[in-house]
């Protein structure tokens, strides 16, 4: 079995094959990502009626095997792509020994994922902007009569629009009282692009919303549960205690809305669900990030604009700054990097581990089992840094000197490499979390609270590194031990 050079037999690596990780084998297949979640849409997608649209791929990274609850498709990496290629097991082997540089088992053909090596790359499918393009005004109410005859995209930023207008016209009262907590500033021009859903107003907006469409579009819009819902069939899926404030998608063109964030206000909100839920259907109108507006792309090109991971650090920074807030570590997408192009983007993203990850990139380090060895392989992470490399050579060598396990290493290009290459200025704002003994910042947000206690005052006119650096500069001299320094 396997490929022949020359008299020698190279046999594939099953084990090493099936270590791959089951979300970059889908993704290489064809399968579609929905957002920072575990569901895809499957690569399989004659099987599906709807070619998928409801993503009936879901993963399962621990055990590292994906299942299709639509067609049934699913297992390791070696069963997936032995599916894909119509059962033959040996071109399955062969297509994922290639794809992913995976050694045989004698060793041959070592190139697990060089970072230095050239290959041929996809084009990105960027978004433009089109500067001379009329900008419109779209009035809700005037399109109402006419939804039946729109294309779907209309139909979505119709009715996305309709619940962002209706979140700006309840009573705001308890969204000031949230962002009064965090610290912001209730003069921030931003804030009033943001809205606010109640409790009681996400009961009213359910009714309100079947009285002017579709349920069957309510539900293809990710707004309301599938009729087949063991609980809640055909009703409005999101729900909280306290409320959601509104974080719109706008459009480049128009003043409609084609997607939001929805934020939990919940203080004690179960760890184990989102925050933040983003509501969007990029497959028919891709949302851009809060803040990513034609406004902020018609500003002067000389001043900078800051990416944050959430809105919340955006609003921190100040109302003189323009900030772009993704949801999440990996909430950038690359389909947005040329918007940004020549200009200064400054990455101020949380200093914990996944953000430093995302910022910097990194390698992962997976060991190989032992022959009848049934214990999970535990893959090791190294932030591509001069410390981070030297803690992986430091693994690599311990492996090799105590063990006889083999590894296969592969390279995650960080946000800042890869907005580079699309040619955005990007700069990497980092800061030692560590300000003293007891205080630890993570975020912008942090920050900010750190400083008005400390000053009592925010943090208008400053950037980030010079708050943090006068933190530092503050408890040198009262003598408090630490080690805080913006890099």
């Amino acid at each position: 079995m396997g490929k022949e050079s020359g008299k020698k037999s190279l046999r594939y690596d099953t084990e090493r094959l099936d270590a791959i990780p089951i979300e970059d084998v889908l993704e290489a297949l064809g399968a579609e990502r929905i957002g920072n979640t575990r569901k895809f849409r499957c690569f399989n997608k004659a099987a599906h009626k709807s070619h998928d649209k409801s993503a009936s791929m879901s993963i399962h990274p621990k055990d590292n095997y994906c299942n299709c609850f639509g067609c049934n498709t699913g297992g390791s990496p070696v069963s997936l792509a032995t599916a894909k290629m119509g059962g033959d097991f040996k071109e399955a082997c062969e297509w994922l020994h290639d794809t992913f540089r995976i050694p045989f088992k004698s060793g041959d053909e070592e190139a697990a994922y060089d970072k230095n090596k050239t290959e041929t790359a996809k084009t990105p499918e960027y978004i433009l902007f089109d500067k001379t393009r009329q900008f419109t005004s779209v009035y809700v109410d005037e399109w109402l009569p006419h939804y039946s005859k729109l294309n779907d995209e209309r139909r979505l930023k119709l009715v996305y629009s309709t619940i962002y207008k209706f979140s700006l016209q309840t009573d705001q009262r308890a969204k000031t009282l949230y962002h009064v907590g965090r610290g912001i500033d209730q003069s921030h021009p931003m804030l009033s692009k943001i809205g606010y859903l109640s409790a009681a107003d996400i009961k009213v907006l359910g009714g309100f919303l079947e009285k002017k469409f579709p349920k069957e579009d309510l539900i293809r819009f990710n707004l309301f549960s599938p009729m087949d819902h063991e609980y809640y069939p055909g009703t409005w899926k999101y729900w909280s205690k306290t409320g959601f404030c509104v974080v719109p998608s706008t459009d480049l063109y128009t003043n409609m809305c084609n997607g939001f964030m929805l934020r939990n206000t919940d203080s004690n909100l179960d760890k184990k669900k989102p925050k933040e839920v983003q509501v969007s259907r990029p497959d028919i109108s891709y949302p851009l990030p809060f803040g990513l507006t034609r406004e902020l792309l018609l500003s002067d090109p000389s001043i900078p604009i800051y990416g944050n991971e959430g809105y919340i650090d955006g609003l921190s920074l100040g109302k003189e700054k323009m900030f772009i807030a993704s949801t999440g570590v990996h909430g950038l997408k690359e389909k947005i990097f040329k918007l940004l192009e020549n200009r200064e983007f400054r990455v101020t993203f949380d200093m914990d581990n996944a953000g430093i990850r995302a910022v910097k990139g990194y390698s992962t380090v997976t060991p190989k089992k032992s022959v009848g060895d049934k214990k999970r392989v535990s893959t090791k992470y190294f932030i591509d840094t001069d410390d981070g490399t030297k803690q992986k050579n430091r693994y690599l060598s311990a492996l090799k000197k105590y063990t006889n396990s083999t590894v296969s290493e592969r390279y995650h290009e960080g946000l800042v490499s890869n907005m580079r290459k699309a040619g955005v200025n990007a700069v990497d704002i980092s800061w030692d979390t560590k300000i003293n003994t007891n205080k630890f910042v993570t975020d912008i947000n942090e920050i900010l609270k750190e400083y008005r206690m400390v000053y009592h005052k925010d943090l208008t006119g400053k950037n980030v590194d010079e708050a943090v650096s006068e933190l530092r500069q503050f408890y040198r001299q009262e003598g408090i031990s630490n080690r805080c320094l913006a890099k």
